[in-house]
């Protein structure tokens, strides 16, 4: 049984808006309720903000309003949303960056949950410990691709494991020395 923490490796050169765009279609089918879903995002560190502000413009482009709409898939149940809603809730009470991609709030009545970005999360924590399963997206900074290798590397293996990047070498280095199910270049739901 390999683990659900799938990473997705964004390279320096992968913090592009169409590599964001595709990271979130993949990400939020079935409201990442999907095993092969990115579980969460490793992204250099000095373009933390960048990654976030595409993100969210792509995000908003989409989806003005996301909750309530016909397009918002509902969490499978509740006690999957208490689950997603304690992770946020635990977040905000160790004082970690959190960010909306559109400013909606959850609607337990239908089960919806906003994308949620939770900014250089500290590894303790439940969204970071835990297969995610729903639209909380730990967004990871990582100083070198060697530490993010190791990273992932020291972890339970992962289903997939995804890496965004034009450079044919490292995209091959990451297929090769990252242990996964199966690994994916500028692809994040679908492995070989």
């Amino acid at each position: 049984e390999l683990g659900g923490k799938n990473p997705a490796l964004f390279a320096p050169d992968g913090v592009t808006e169409d590599l964001v765009r595709l990271f979130l279609s993949f990400r939020t089918r079935e409201s990442g309720q999907v095993c092969t879903a990115p579980d969460h995002v490793l992204v250099p560190r000095g373009q933390m903000e960048e990654w976030i502000m595409l993100a969210k413009s792509v995000w908003q482009q989409a989806y003005p309003a996301y909750v309530g709409t016909d397009q918002c898939i509902g969490i499978i149940n509740a006690a999957h949303f208490a689950r997603l809603s304690g992770y946020v809730a635990e977040v905000q009470s160790r004082g970690v960056r959190i960010e909306g991609l559109n400013g909606d709030t959850p609607d337990a009545d239908r089960r919806h949950f906003p994308l949620t970005l939770v900014v250089d999360p500290p590894a303790d924590l439940g969204c970071m410990t835990d297969e995610v399963f729903g639209p909380v997206i730990p967004v990871v900074p990582y100083d070198d691709v060697d530490s993010a290798f190791a990273r992932i590397n020291a972890g339970e293996t992962p289903l997939g494991a995804y890496i965004a990047t034009q450079d044919s070498a490292l995209a091959k280095r990451f297929v090769r020395e990252v242990r996964s199910g199966g690994a994916a270049v500028n692809n994040f739901g679908l492995q070989g």
